[in-house]
């Protein structure tokens, strides 16, 4: 009798779960959320496995494109272009014409530049400086203190080189000139540059050659030939930014000079030498 209770009550347990397993499963149950997540999944491989067979393989790269514009877009720039140095005082007299010839220096960097000149000798530039020094004298009576204007005007007359004297609104319409591998020259309020290696306080007026920028320090590359040391010498752009003044006429006012600069452009473009 044991064993046969326990048997008719194995067969009835059977069909019960028989019968729960036949019904409709409610929609409200978390199987409905399960069935869902499996679609998800399953959607989820198919994309995996589309890549993977190389029916997809456009998704791939396109991702890849737009990590490496995203690398480029955060990686500083940094632009740096061959200019050949020697101070405006080559020999290291610094009494005139030499202490006034920063004009005549920043055109003698300008000329080897544009015409890709890569040396420049203490020799050849004390010389190139008394051609130019000669050259005002005989046109406009004087050498000292030439605004961009007419800085311009010499070097196209003497050296033939394209020259174009542009106002500018900031630092950055700077940087985009130097991209396109065209060299600057810069008027200054030479006291407002603070570099320690003029004699102090500095000259009112002077030019610097501006020949890169590296985004990474926040920072103008320079040769700067009022000092010996002027060789790829950075400033700040802030500081930069703060001293750029043309002449105005007047060495007392040349803060209220505009922001103007000097565009030197390569007579062959830079990429053609490196």
């Amino acid at each position: 009798m044991k064993w046969t209770a326990v048997i008719a009550l194995s067969i009835l347990l059977g069909i019960a779960v028989a019968y729960r397993l036949s019904l409709p499963i409610p929609e409200d149950s978390f199987y409905r959320i399960d069935r869902t997540d499996k679609t998800d999944r399953s959607h989820k491989t198919n994309i995996i496995s589309d890549k993977a067979d190389g029916t997809n393989k456009s998704d791939t790269a396109d991702m890849s494109d737009i990590i490496d514009e995203t690398e480029r877009a955060e990686r500083p720039d940094n632009v740096v272009l061959p200019v050949p140095f020697q101070p405006q005082a080559p020999f290291g007299d610094w009494r005139e014409p030499w202490g006034e010839a920063c004009e005549e220096a920043a055109l003698v960097l300008a000329n080897r530049f544009a015409h890709h000149l890569e040396t420049l000798t203490q020799a050849e530039m004390r010389d190139e400086i008394l051609r130019l020094v000669e050259y005002q004298n005989e046109h406009y009576g004087d050498y000292k203190d030439s605004d961009a204007a007419r800085t311009a005007g010499i070097g196209r007359a003497v050296y033939g080189i394209e020259m174009e004297v542009n106002e500018v609104r900031d630092a950055g319409e700077v940087k985009e000139i130097l991209k396109k591998e065209n060299l600057v020259i810069a008027p200054m309020a030479g006291r407002l540059l603070k570099n320690p290696y003029f004699r102090q306080p500095g000259p009112w007026y002077h030019m610097i050659v501006v020949r890169g920028f590296d985004d990474e320090k926040q920072e103008f590359i320079t040769n700067d030939v009022g000092t010996r040391r002027g060789e790829g010498f950075r400033y700040s752009y802030p500081v930069f930014w703060n001293a750029l003044h043309d002449f105005p006429g007047e060495k007392e006012m040349i803060s209220q000079g505009e922001k103007k600069i000097i565009i030197i452009k390569s007579q062959i473009p830079i990429s053609n030498f490196q």
